[in-house]
C-alpha cells in the first residue's frame, strides 16, 4: 500500500475496490427472496414472500464482500502503520487543524452511526437491514459503501494501484456495455440458453427436472424459464431497469472523459504506443457508453450527465481553454 511498491501490492491494494465498482456490476444471479411481504397488502405487486431476483441480491453481495475486504485491508494497515500519512498526522492532529481528510472521516462516521441508529429503531429489521426487493441497499450495503470510501482516502495513494482501479472500472464499463449494445439490436443475451444458464443455478425443479433441462426444453417451444419483462430493444444492461442504465453511465462517463484528457495531455510522460491505445480504447468505451445511455432514453439520466457535464467545465476549464 505504500509508494513505489511491487505489482502485486498495488493489485491487492485495488482489490477491493475492483470487487467492489467493476465486478459487482456484473454480477447477475438468479436468488430466491423470502421475504413477509404479505403485511404490506395494499402494495398490490409485492404481496407475496417468494421473490424471484436477479438483478439485486448478489450485486450486494459482491459489495459487502468489498467492503470486508477494504475494511480487512484497513486493519492490517492500521497495525503495521500503512495508514500513517506521510506528515504523520493522526485523526485528533488533523481536527485540531481542520484537515480535509479528518472532516471527512468525521462525517461519514456522523453519517454511519445516523444510518446504524435507523437500523436499530426501525420496525422492519431484515428490510432496514438488507433493503428492499430489487433495491438490496440497507445497512449492511451503506456500511460496505462507507468502509470502501474510507478505504480509498486513507489507504489507497499508490498512483499504479489507481490505474488498476481505473482498468478494472473500464473493464466493468465495458462489460456492461456491450451487453447493453447486444440488447439494443434485439440480441439480448438473457434471453438466449447460454445467456439463462449462466444467470441461473442449475437447481432440482418440483417437476424432477434440473433447471437447465428446463431451459433447454422451453426454448425449443420458443419460451423461457423465467420472462423478461423488457421488449426487445431496450436496454437494461446487468442493471435490471432502464433509469438505472443512463444513471449509472453519467456517473462513469465523466471519469472516462477525464482519463482521455490525461492520456491525451503532452505533459504527461507516456509511451507513444500506450498513448495511442488508451486514447483509442477511451474513445471506444465512450462511445460504447454513449450509446447505451441515448438507448436507455432515461429522463433523470439526462439531467444528470448534464450535471455531470456543467461539473467536468467547472473542474477542467482552465485545460479547455489551453486546448
Amino acid at each position: 500500500m505504500k509508494k513505489n511498491e511491487g505489482i502485486l501490492g498495488s493489485i491487492l491494494a485495488a482489490l477491493p475496490v475492483i470487487i467492489f465498482a467493476a465486478v459487482s456490476i456484473l454480477t447477475v444471479r438468479l436468488h430466491y427472496c423470502y421475504r413477509p411481504m404479505t403485511q404490506f397488502g395494499a402494495i398490490g405487486l409485492f404481496d407475496v414472500t417468494q421473490l424471484t431476483d436477479f438483478f439485486a441480491y448478489y450485486k450486494m453481495v459482491v459489495i459487502v464482500a468489498g467492503g470486508v475486504l477494504a475494511a480487512i485491508a484497513m486493519l492490517i494497515g492500521s497495525v503495521f502503520g500503512f495508514s500513517k500519512r506521510e506528515s504523520g498526522e493522526s485523526i485528533r492532529d488533523g481536527l485540531k487543524a481542520k484537515s480535509p481528510w479528518a472532516l471527512a472521516v468525521t462525517s461519514v462516521c456522523i453519517y454511519l452511526l445516523l444510518v446504524f441508529l435507523s437500523f436499530v429503531f426501525s420496525e422492519y429489521k431484515i428490510f432496514a437491514w438488507l433493503g428492499w426487493p430489487e433495491r438490496f441497499e440497507g445497512t449492511l450495503t451503506i456500511m460496505a459503501y462507507i468502509t470502501v470510501l474510507l478505504y480509498l482516502m486513507r489507504f489507497v495513494r499508490d498512483p499504479r494501484a489507481v490505474k488498476i482501479i481505473l482498468g478494472g472500472l473500464g473493464i466493468g464499463v465495458l462489460g456492461t456495455c456491450i451487453i447493453g449494445y447486444f440488447q439494443a439490436s434485439g440480441q439480448d443475451l438473457f434471453r438466449t440458453v447460454q445467456g439463462q444458464k449462466l444467470i441461473v443455478p442449475n437447481i432440482p425443479l418440483a417437476d424432477g427436472r434440473t433447471a437447465w433441462e428446463a431451459i433447454e426444453q422451453l426454448n425449443e417451444e420458443g419460451k423461457m424459464i423465467y420472462s423478461i419483462q423488457f421488449k426487445k430493444g431496450i436496454v437494461y444492461s446487468t442493471l435490471y431497469n432502464i433509469n438505472y442504465v443512463p444513471f449509472y453511465l453519467s456517473t462513469v462517463i465523466p471519469i472516462i472523459a477525464t482519463c482521455f484528457i490525461g492520456a491525451c495531455d503532452r505533459d504527461v510522460k507516456m509511451n507513444l504506443a500506450l498513448r495511442a491505445f488508451l486514447i483509442s480504447g477511451l474513445l471506444i468505451l465512450y462511445a460504447f457508453s454513449l450509446y447505451n445511455f441515448f438507448c436507455a432514453n432515461s429522463a433523470s439520466g439526462y439531467f444528470g450527465l448534464v450535471t455531470m457535464g456543467l461539473l467536468f467545465i467547472a473542474v477542467f476549464w482552465k485545460k479547455i481553454i489551453k486546448w
